[in-house]
């Protein structure tokens, strides 16, 4: 089956969202920040003040299947870094059944802050 046949849901920051939803945020985003403070920390990377708007596709069992930059910070190298933090988060929580009753991909659009 091809992955336009599935039903896709985009949660950007001002998205209404369900209960069930925000909970999976709410996860989604505590990892990607875990993940992110030791990926910076194991890093010689330094930055000020930049932001990354990013989306990551992520299936029903909580793979991700795609991630790309949407508004660039401006660094190569910061944008470099919020997709490894990204990617090295992966995979997240699979969806709860009144998600995957709904869709079967998930679109997370968000800014990331990267402050000095």
């Amino acid at each position: 089956m091809r992955a336009e046949s599935y039903k896709v849901k985009r949660l950007e920051a001002n998205s209404d969202v369900n209960s069930s939803e925000a909970f999976y945020l709410n996860a989604w985003q505590r990892k990607v920040e875990t993940i992110g403070e030791s990926v910076i920390t194991a890093s010689d990377y330094a930055v000020s003040n930049q932001t990354v708007r990013l989306m990551a596709t992520v299936d029903s069992f909580g793979n991700l299947l795609k991630s790309e930059i949407l508004i660039s910070s401006g660094s190569k190298e910061t944008d470099k870094l919020a997709l490894q933090i990204l990617k090295e988060s992966a995979p997240f929580k699979p969806f709860n059944d009144d998600m995957q009753k709904g869709y079967k991909i998930l679109e997370i659009v968000r800014d990331w802050n990267f402050g000095g």
